[in-house]
């Protein structure tokens, strides 16, 4: 398959689930679980299993760039919560874990204070929602996100945190450099992070 078909995604769901019961996915392969909740500000991992291999055929499929933006939702078994932002920077890692491989990709990521967090339900009672299900559902971390569904996203976001997240995400991608004959992008080895006051 020749990758440079496939188009850019702008943006990506990635999901949080700290009651996960670790029968399948990420769970399964790492037999751990994360909290995002438990998280303030930095770099962090994410498992792409919704990008890394690529189906021909699935509809989803897209490149995680640098700049690619990412809102992490921590799962529940309710409507679930937008509760941090992130920023992948264009560094992956396939890393051995107890059940198998897994594909890594780096954030740099905030999570946003608890009264800043997005109630599942007000994204899907938005009246400009486009899908019928659930915005924080059992989608696929590294699942491409429609940019209709962000604007809901992005319309509840506090204004400074938008800005935060377009602001990384656009030095994010200047910064990327070209590096060998396959054209790979990674970033200098220290990102600057960024804090909205």
């Amino acid at each position: 398959m020749d990758i440079s078909r496939i188009p850019i995604a702008e943006y990506v769901y990635l999901s949080s689930n700290p009651n996960s019961t670790m029968k399948s996915g990420w769970g399964a392969k790492s037999r751990r679980h994360y909290e995002i909740a438990d998280f303030d500000y930095g770099l962090l991992r994410f498992s792409l299993a919704g990008n890394f291999p690529i189906p021909a055929r699935q509809r989803q499929a897209a490149r995680i760039v640098s700049g690619t933006r990412a809102p992490i939702a921590l799962s529940d078994r309710s409507w679930g919560h937008v509760a941090a932002l992130a920023v992948f920077t264009g560094r992956q890692r396939i890393d051995w874990e107890l059940g198998g491989l897994v594909t890594y990709a780096e954030t740099v990521t905030w999570s946003l204070p608890r009264d800043q967090w997005i109630p599942g339900r007000h994204i899907f009672d938005h009246p400009n929602y486009p899908s019928r299900g659930r915005f924080v559902r059992l989608r696929r971390n590294g699942e491409r996100l429609n940019v209709s569904e962000m604007d809901v996203v992005r319309d509840l976001l506090h204004d400074g945190y938008l800005k935060w997240w377009d602001m990384v995400s656009a030095e994010t991608k200047a910064r990327a450099i070209p590096l060998g004959r396959r054209g790979r992008k990674k970033l200098p080895h220290h990102p600057r992070l960024y804090v909205v006051s």
